[in-house]
């Protein structure tokens, strides 16, 4: 019977007979049954789609030498085509969380944004912006970024991507982005069909806000003039203090002089060095 003998194996895949591995070379079987022989690549880069990518030698036996009673073989290579497949990119990263102070902006690094693509470049990576931030914003190169907003991996590794903490004093914000490297995918499980890009889908980066004091402000702080023997009263449109962090009646004023001319009142009450009152109190027209 005309046999087939296997000399080498593939490079990168395995041969299987009958969903058996060929593990080992000189494995024999009958010619009649060589359409039992499977090729399964091992998924590793280098396929060019042209024959001769991965390849193995047999050699084929006929005892009677095709009907001249003299054994003959021959040696034939197997050239096989690996089709390149498109692998989609990987996020190195986990957790995908920051905290910033508010009024604080944050330029992302490779350590919150790093992706993994052994068939494009950091520039064919892009992110797009699927939910954007709600207390901030996303910035590219300065520019504010919505929903479908874009930056590319190399954008990150450049420094050229922000979140700007905007209008809020403690709490939380997030956005949600999604990954794509451009290319097209064959679907092998699907003969003909294709995809549009590797992709990795939508992730949420989080973000926790801490809520810091800020200095109280002195917008007003004007004179006020007093005739003799007069009172004046001290309001708000003379002497007003704000705070973003807290309400008027905990914005307190310290007397660290009294007037050399006159008396500070607070309700009636005379007002010394180390006395205190408060922006609620100069708002309620209490200090004169």
């Amino acid at each position: 019977a005309k046999t087939s003998e296997t000399l080498t194996l593939p490079a990168a895949g395995s041969l299987y007979y009958t969903g058996t591995e060929i593990s080992a070379t000189g494995f024999s079987l009958s010619s009649a049954n060589a359409n039992l022989l499977r090729y399964d690549h091992d998924g590793s880069e280098g396929g060019t789609g042209i024959a001769g990518d991965q390849s193995f030698n047999v050699r084929f036996s006929d005892p009677d030498g095709g009907g001249t009673g003299v054994p003959n073989s021959i040696t034939h290579t197997v050239n096989i085509a690996v089709v390149p497949v498109n692998d989609d990119p990987t996020l190195e990263n986990t957790g995908f969380a920051a905290t910033l102070a508010e009024g604080a902006t944050r330029t992302f690094t490779i350590a919150d944004l790093n992706t993994a693509d052994v068939d494009n470049t950091t520039s064919q990576v892009v992110f797009t912006i699927d939910t954007a931030p709600t207390a901030g914003v996303i910035l590219l190169n300065g520019d504010s970024l919505g929903p479908g907003g874009q930056f590319s991996q190399q954008d990150v590794i450049d420094g050229n991507v922000e979140y700007r903490l905007e209008g809020i004093t403690g709490g939380a914000d997030s956005f949600v982005f999604s990954v794509r490297d451009g290319a097209i995918n064959i679907l092998t499980d699907q003969p003909g069909a294709v995809r549009d890009g590797g992709a990795i889908e939508q992730t949420t980066f989080n973000f926790t806000i801490t809520d810091s004091n800020s200095a109280p402000l002195l917008p007003t702080n004007t004179t006020q003039v007093a005739g003799s023997g007069s009172t004046i009263v001290i309001d708000s449109s003379s002497l007003r203090a704000t705070d973003v962090d807290h309400p008027s009646s905990n914005i307190i004023y310290t007397v660290t002089a009294v007037p050399a001319n006159g008396t500070l009142y607070l309700d009636g009450a005379p007002l010394s060095i180390s006395g205190t009152f408060t922006q609620a109190d100069i708002n309620s027209n209490r200090v004169t």
